[in-house]
């Protein structure tokens, strides 16, 4: 029988698997994207690995980023905490937590925005991506804008505004149980996607993916 000090020593490498296997997977799918040459694979991965440039795009066109993008963000000096005061409806003289682009976050965003479509059509194929979902909710919750919060207000959307979180102190936001609940779909977010998403009229979905979901992956209605 094995030594228990030995059993000690002995590496644990389901970290590392785990990871590989992800890469892997994330890897493989793109190249499975029809009309991406090797080099546009390439370039579409050096995009996606950079998760300051993924979170700008994200909160542009949808409102919304993980909190841990959102992290970065702060880190990086290009977003901020806020705060609102909810005007009408159950919530009404409560204050949520929201965030903002600074002036170094507004002047990254148009510097990754300055070149679109035929430019850049690597660029143009994220930004559909992007517009294809709301928001990733990685496990451990959402930041998100003032306008997409009213947006959530507007349409009752209790399962956006239990996942975002303060960028202060990372908790959820303690909301009473709604006096009615008629809940919302992803097409109630696509009827108002003027309101909330910087982007133009070529927006694809709005689901909420749950990476921590048991199932392994998850969306509303």
């Amino acid at each position: 029988m094995q030594d228990i000090d030995d059993l000690d020593l002995e590496p644990v490498t389901f970290l590392v698997e785990a990871e590989i296997a992800a890469r892997q997977a994330f890897d493989a799918r793109i190249a499975r994207e029809p009309g991406f040459s090797a080099l546009a694979r390439k370039r579409v991965s050096r995009y996606l690995d950079n998760p300051i440039w993924r979170g700008l795009v994200e909160l542009h066109l949808n409102g919304a980023t993980s909190f841990e993008h959102g992290l970065m963000l702060r880190g990086a000096g290009l977003l901020r905490p806020a705060r609102f005061f909810v005007l009408a409806g159950d919530l009404a003289g409560r204050e949520l937590d929201c965030v903002e682009f600074t002036d170094l976050g507004l002047e990254q965003l148009h510097g990754t925005l300055s070149f679109k479509g035929a430019d850049d059509p690597c660029r143009e194929a994220i930004y559909r991506a992007v517009s294809s979902y709301l928001v990733i909710d990685r496990g451990n919750g959402i930041v998100a804008t003032r306008s997409a919060l009213e947006v959530a207000l507007e349409i009752d959307d209790r399962d956006l505004l239990s996942r975002a979180c303060s960028l202060v102190s990372g908790c959820p936001m303690a909301l009473p149980p709604p006096a009615r609940s008629k809940g919302a779909t992803e097409e109630d977010w696509m009827e108002m996607a003027e309101f909330f998403s910087n982007g133009d009229d070529d927006r694809r979905g709005a689901a909420i993916i749950d990476l921590a979901a048991l199932d392994g992956m998850s969306e509303r209605a």
